[in-house]
């Protein structure tokens, strides 16, 4: 497995799909560089079909960070996302990965070991490639706090380098001037990873940050080796993971799901239902006249729902007996009739609102009611399982 990360925000042109939006086929080798000289600029205000990620975290939280203080976006809204891609990489146009660095050289651009750790998604991410998000505001809530060493610039832009000086020194465990506390970095290490859930790849994370940050440490003997990840174990498995409070309270939380699922369903099954009564009078109205005057009582449009509900129950798309009945009533349908003088009569009529145009109105309508209530549903889990430290 391979694993990338990416920042952006709810203001961002894209998420885990490019600029424009929209998914397209395999670009040519040709478009392939367009694309990337546009991307490649520095203030480029228009979109393109890649999708930047990084495999290096830093750079990703340094983003991040960027957009709380550059742009002003809400910390809330800003995400940190790990992206878990297979490897090899299964062959398919749906999902091409490309080297930012090789393409700046394919371009001719000055410096292209900048774009190093950078790598770019044709079109979008899969969805089933993004193994976990976490908000820049659940970080700093969590203790990945840099306020107070924004207020001393006069910019507002963070540095990578000056990033990765702050990060190594919350991981700078020195006994001796010369010697490292191997154990003291690696609880460092685990309070770090720690920050960004149980769901996230924290031993990547760790070993990440070892590497940008201190790497000498990776030159470390067997025995302090081990002491290394002893100190990470200890935070992140011992007294979190392995803990029965951290049990207790990701069992209290899947009880949680099931139950926001049950309810799920039966507001579901509710929408649903009213839906389904929506679509008996619309079929009732596309078989009217069209007129204001239309010879239907209330016991006959009573009489009618109910036989519609026992046809929808035993063949949805029949409607069989509904059909028959409102032929008995005497009823036309407003489509499909071969009556010249029926036609005659709706060329002549200009009803104000057509029924199907209110159709479309209650469908929009139920769509929506589905849509928040999956929003809403989503919603509460996710902030239990922040919540817990998931």
């Amino acid at each position: 497995m391979t694993i990338y990360t990416r920042a952006y925000s709810n203001s961002s042109a894209g998420k885990l799909v490019c600029g424009r939006k929209k998914t397209g086929g395999h670009l040519s080798p040709e478009q392939l560089l367009e694309e990337f000289k546009n991307h490649a600029l520095l203030r480029n205000q228009y979109p393109t079909a890649l999708v930047s990620v990084s495999d290096r975290l830093l750079d990703t939280l340094n983003r991040a960070f960027n957009m709380k203080y550059e742009r002003r976006d809400d910390p809330a809204n800003i995400w940190v996302v790990f992206i878990n891609v297979p490897d090899p990489l299964p062959v398919s146009p749906a999902c091409t990965i490309h080297s930012a660095e090789d393409l700046a050289r394919k371009c001719g651009i000055w410096n292209p070991q900048r774009f190093h750790y950078e790598f770019l998604f044709e079109w979008a991410i899969p969805e089933q490639y993004a193994q976990h998000k976490v908000s820049l505001k659940t970080l700093v809530d969590r203790g990945l706090d840099w306020d107070r060493y924004y207020c001393f610039r006069v910019d507002t832009n963070l540095p990578l380098r000056d990033l990765r000086e702050k990060v190594r020194e919350m991981l700078d465990h020195k006994s001796w001037p010369s010697s490292y506390d191997y154990y003291g970095v690696g609880i460092s290490l685990g309070w770090f990873a720690k920050s960004f859930g149980a769901r996230a790849p924290l031993k990547w994370i760790c070993f990440q940050l070892l590497q940008d940050c201190i790497p000498e440490v990776l030159e470390a003997d067997d025995e302090e080796g081990q002491d290394l990840c002893d100190g990470i174990d200890d935070v992140v498995a011992d007294s979190w993971l392995a803990s029965l409070e951290f049990f207790w309270n990701v069992r209290d939380w899947e009880e949680m799901c099931e139950r926001e699922f049950d309810r799920h369903l039966d507001a579901l099954n509710e929408l649903k239902a009213e839906w389904e009564a929506l679509e008996v009078h619309s079929l009732f109205d596309s078989f009217c006249d069209g007129s204001d005057s239309a010879p239907v009582s209330v016991e006959e449009r009573a009489m009618l729902d109910g036989v519609a509900a026992e046809d929808y129950r035993r063949d949805p798309d029949g409607f069989d007996s509904i059909t028959a009945m409102l032929e008995e009533m005497g009823l036309h349908a407003n489509r499909g009739r071969e009556d010249p003088e029926h036609t005659e009569i709706r060329q002549r009529e200009k009803p104000s609102i057509t029924w199907q145009r209110w159709y479309d109105d209650e469908w929009a309508e139920y769509q929506s009611k589905i849509k928040r209530l999956e929003t809403w549903i989503n919603k509460t889990i996710e902030a239990e399982a922040v919540r817990i430290g998931l």
